[in-house]
């Protein structure tokens, strides 16, 4: 457990950290009045059915994680290898997965400005990187969230952000801002 530490007007305490599979990493912070957990991934891509059940059963450690912290808001992001624009398997099972949690793709957010995160030599473009949060984040906390382009990168992915700004009423809830 780490102390408390102070960044800008809230003070957090990381509560716990995992490495729940070689591909998911999650972290439980806990504010004054709310506590978040954020969640890196690196999915499997789509190919042979073996990716598919073990792109499965990373989705069902993600639910695990969430239904095990319920009191926390959650964002997951990374290479979740899906393009949302695309018909595949893949897409179908990471849609229902976010309408059963309640996280919602940001890349949605009428805010966004994604064209694409990834390349492949730069003949091939898709939007495969992701940012997921929950439903209350997604509505009442997203500013904006971009990629981009412009940055001395040696990776064929380009860095992708999200803008959130928090408002907390006196219970702790999150209000609009």
């Amino acid at each position: 457990m780490a102390d408390a530490q102070f960044y800008g007007v809230m003070t957090y305490k990381l509560v716990s950290r995992c490495y729940v599979s070689k591909r998911i990493s999650a972290v439980r912070l806990c504010f004054n009045s709310f506590c978040l957990l954020l969640m890196s991934v690196y999915m499997p891509y789509e190919g042979e059915e073996f990716r598919t059940d073990d792109y499965a059963e990373q989705l069902a450690i993600i639910d695990i994680l969430i239904e095990a912290n319920t009191d926390c808001h959650v964002v997951i992001a990374g290479d979740f290898n899906v393009d949302l624009s695309r018909q595949r398997i893949h897409t179908a099972m990471l849609q229902s997965f976010c309408n059963d949690v309640g996280v919602s793709p940001v890349a949605l957010h009428q805010s966004a400005k994604f064209d694409y995160s990834y390349h492949f030599g730069m003949s091939r473009f898709n939007l495969i990187d992701h940012f997921l949060s929950s439903d209350t984040l997604f509505s009442k906390a997203v500013n904006c969230a971009y990629v981009v382009h412009d940055v001395d990168n040696t990776s064929d992915h380009e860095p992708i952000f999200c803008n959130s700004t928090w408002m907390l009423n006196s219970l702790g809830l999150l209000i609009a801002s």
